[in-house]
């Protein structure tokens, strides 16, 4: 099994399987590559939240910022804890927080929805997309996966937590409730403003 660091090079040349063993054995002087040796991403910066007892490279990220090569951001991306500690919406559905996004900025001033319903056998998976394309460059996207139950339950962690078996069947079909959100650059030129 082998994987790319990057897709393309600095030319714009998809990366082949035996430049990156040559580049990975150049890099460790001609050794196999260990699992030991981390390569952090190229142009991602993590933002995470300091706990006591952790070590800085444990933590887990709230945030996610992808810049470009000159250093511009070209995406964020705050997983739910991060929306919950950075928006103050820990206790928001997706809903509510849409509502509240396109209230208090006004460089957003509508988000089209898209809901998708699964019926995976025992309740309903609820995907929910909340978009919006602006045409000066940039795309802001939130997103809720929600598991409702025969009888119209909508499940949060701690319910999860009491059930063990739906919180399985959800593991082991990725179906878990999610809620995320990302705002992408998506003209080249707009990553400089973006803000």
């Amino acid at each position: 099994m082998w994987f790319r660091l990057v897709l393309k090079n600095t030319n714009g040349v998809e990366v082949t399987k035996n430049e990156v063993v040559n580049n990975w054995l150049n890099a460790r002087g001609h050794y196999k590559p260990s699992d030991k040796v981390k390569i952090p991403p190229k142009n991602l910066i993590k933002v995470a939240v300091k706990q006591k007892g952790v070590a800085h490279d444990k933590l887990k990220g709230v945030c996610f910022v992808w810049t470009d090569e000159a250093g511009n951001v070209k995406e964020t991306y705050f997983n739910e804890e991060g929306m919950g500690r950075l928006f103050d919406a820990k206790d928001l559905s997706g809903e509510e927080f849409a509502k509240l996004l396109v209230k208090n900025y006004p460089g957003l001033p509508s988000l089209n929805l898209e809901v998708e319903k699964k019926d995976p056998g025992r309740g309903t998976i609820q995907e929910c997309t909340w978009t919006y394309s602006c045409p000066k460059g940039y795309q802001v996207k939130l997103f809720e996966r929600s598991y409702i139950n025969d009888n119209g339950v909508k499940y949060d962690s701690k319910m999860l937590e009491r059930d063990a078996e739906v919180a399985m069947a959800l593991s082991l079909s990725q179906m878990l409730p999610d809620k995320h959100l990302s705002i992408t650059a998506t003209k080249p030129e707009s990553a400089r403003k973006f803000d």
